[in-house]
């Protein structure tokens, strides 16, 4: 049976990179489609001379703006959420993967079935897995300790098989 333990310090640096990657992916799809309305508008506004699609491209660049507020907005939160909740301590969490996904953290210990990861995300330092809810688990890729992280990877990837 494969076994991988991951521990490391919950801080500044993983929340924002983990928060980076969780609102990249929520957001994925205005990014691609906000530019592409954008460039639309305009072109239909130089065909036309239509006011509207003047506006229409204003509104669609502000939309592409504010995923990016978005993003700054949701690692504040999680830093504030992390400090209140550990006190202004950085917590050092522990994650095992073997039969599930067990997490240990100062504050609470928790059993996670393969069943609630919905999506696995690859970053330069971080293994996030998206969970059902709009939760995350995130694996520092220099903080295992029993397993590779490629190993891990993989292992992660054959038992969600999404």
């Amino acid at each position: 049976m494969d076994k991988f333990v991951n521990e490391y310090e919950y801080n500044e640096a993983v929340i924002k990179e983990s928060m980076q990657a969780w609102c990249r992916n929520k957001f994925k799809r205005y990014w691609i489609e906000m530019p592409i309305l954008f460039v639309i508008t305009i072109v239909l506004y130089l065909l036309t001379g239509e006011v509207l699609c003047l506006i229409a491209s204003f509104i669609s660049a502000l939309a592409f703006l504010l995923t990016f507020v978005n993003q700054k907005k949701a690692v504040k939160v999680e830093q504030e959420r992390t400090e209140v909740t550990y006190k202004g301590i950085v917590p050092t969490l522990q994650i095992t993967i073997a039969e599930d996904i067990y997490t240990v953290s100062p504050q609470v210990e928790r059993h996670l079935d393969f069943t609630s990861v919905e999506k696995i995300l690859e970053t330069k330092n971080l293994i996030v897995l998206l969970l059902k809810g709009n939760m995350t688990i995130t694996l520092c890729k220099t903080g295992f300790t029993e397993g590779t992280w490629e190993n891990c990877l993989t292992y992660l990837k054959n038992m969600i098989k999404r």
